[in-house]
């Protein structure tokens, strides 16, 4: 288990688990911050070209990245991997999301795509008791392309509404 957040910046790298989700756990310990965190925060356009494959991963504890909104502590995108504000082509799979953004996260507790023109595959994974208080518990997409194959999205929750 590995207690730290990462901030994977909007660059081409593959982040790999050869142990698989249930032994390699990036924990991001409840701290104000996504575990994994890819894309660069009011950061110009990275080049399309960037590709980004995250394998193998156990994403657990985040809470997500403040973002200024019309509340005084802003919202909270993405606890648990937040692909955001890039164009990137991101690859998640064979990865296990849980636990994340409980008690924090406004937007996508498991998983939340958020801006620019990323292109997001989700393959084999699983994303099982995430929470946001807004919306989108196991994963949102407000902005870029998404797809999911062959995931398992279970158990997730949100205060409003697509749990």
């Amino acid at each position: 288990m590995y207690r730290e957040n990462l901030k994977l910046g909007a660059r081409s790298i593959a982040l790999v688990g050869t142990a698989g989700a249930a032994r390699t756990v990036i924990d991001g310990s409840g701290a104000r911050a996504a575990t994994v965190w890819c894309g660069a925060k009011d950061a110009p356009a990275a080049d399309p070209a960037h590709r980004l494959l995250l394998r193998g991963l156990g994403v657990t504890g985040g809470l997500g990245l403040s973002v200024p909104s019309s509340y005084p502590d802003g919202d909270w995108y993405g606890g648990g991997i937040l692909v955001f504000g890039s164009t990137l082509d991101v690859t998640v799979e064979d990865c296990a999301m849980w636990a994340n953004g409980r008690g924090g996260s406004t937007f996508g507790g498991g998983l939340m795509v958020s801006g620019g023109a990323n292109r997001v595959l989700v393959r084999r994974c699983l994303i099982v008791g995430n929470g946001a208080w807004a919306c989108g518990g196991g994963a949102m997409l407000d902005g870029g392309f998404g797809r999911f194959e062959h995931c398992t999205i279970v158990d997730n929750y949100s205060g409003n509404f697509l749990g």
